[in-house]
């Protein structure tokens, strides 16, 4: 019987350019491609069957691939000027793709805890853009894109199996971050515009979604979820809007819809199967639902300017609405 062989290509053209390659294992394969100056590229494998591929253009780009484990596969492309990427691998089927344009971006991917069919998707185009993504358990997703634009900044943090989340970027000094602890939660938060920010701290538990939408300048989501099947979602346009989500339960859904400026609303459910929803039109509005207790059904709508809502429902079954233009 014969063991299949490893192999390595390594093609420079250029000066300065560092190229390293280990591998331990059977039919591991590397390929290192490297053009114009001063790039460092590095790729260390052991186990079976795993593919890393760093491709680089421009100057002083620095790729590091470490893989671990069975059927791993990295593809890194760098273009323009001093890129860095790292991918680090452990378990079976994973695969990470990192694609990087223009300069001094920066991408790292880690599917680590001996995790299986983990999937990470980093795409990166304008300057001082940074991208991490931290996956541990099986079968999780991220898609983490930056179409255009300046210090830009995306973390994806995921424990368990299943879970999935897609980030896109367009603008300047964007920032979002998500963190999923649980089975087959999913997070999309999509931003375009300046300075926004949206979080979604810590999304544990099963089941749960959570959608954050920023077509605006200065705005600011944040999601906190615990518990089985909630489901809370943010959409602003305009200036300096805030939405605010918390929930803790089961299958909660929470909504929060705000245009114009400087616009605030706090969603809080506490227990099972409680339905609220906030609409902001105007300037300045605050709006804020507070439920405690199971199937309440909370709504608010505000047009005007200056205007203030509070609803707070305990018990079960509870109905209330504030509309005021």
């Amino acid at each position: 019987m014969m063991m299949a062989q490893s192999s390595s290509e390594v093609y420079q053209t250029g000066t300065v350019h560092v190229a390293f390659a280990v591998q331990t294992g059977t039919s591991n394969e590397v390929l290192i491609e490297q053009l114009g100056s001063g790039s460092d590229a590095t790729v260390i494998q052991s186990g079976d069957w795993n593919y890393g591929e760093i491709k680089q253009n421009g100057t002083k780009h620095v790729a590091n691939t470490y893989q671990e484990g069975t059927s791993n596969t990295s593809f890194t492309k760098q273009f323009g000027n001093g890129q860095n990427a790292t991918v680090v691998q452990e378990g079976t089927n994973n695969k990470v793709f990192q694609y990087q344009l223009d300069d001094r971006n920066n991408a790292t991917a880690k599917q680590v805890g001996g995790g299986d069919g983990n999937f990470i998707d980093q795409q990166q185009a304008g300057r001082f853009n940074r991208l991490m993504s931290t996956q541990s358990g099986d079968n999780g997703i991220v898609y983490q894109k930056q179409i255009s634009g300046e210090s830009h900044a995306a973390t994806v943090i995921q424990f368990g199996d299943g879970n999935r989340t897609r980030q896109t970027q367009d603008g300047d000094d964007n920032t979002a971050f998500v963190r999923q602890r649980g089975f087959q939660g999913d997070v999309l938060q999509e931003q375009t515009g300046f300075q926004n920010r949206a979080y979604v701290y810590d999304q544990k538990g099963d089941y749960n979604e959570s959608y954050q939408y920023q077509y605006a300048d200065y705005a600011n989501s944040e999601v906190t979820q615990y518990g089985v099947g909630n489901l809370a979602a943010t959409l602003q346009f305009g200036a300096y809007n805030g939405a605010f989500i918390t929930q803790d339960g089961t299958d909660n859904l929470a909504g929060i819809l705000q245009g114009g400026e400087s616009n605030g609303a706090t969603i809080h459910q506490e227990g099972d199967n409680n339905i609220a929803g906030v609409a902001q039109w105007g300037e300045d509005n605050l709006a804020l639902i507070e439920q405690y207790g199971d199937a309440n059904v909370a709504g608010v709508l505000q047009l005007g300017s200056g205007d203030n809502a509070h609803i707070i429902q305990t018990g079960t079954g509870n109905m209330a609405a504030v509309i005021q233009y």
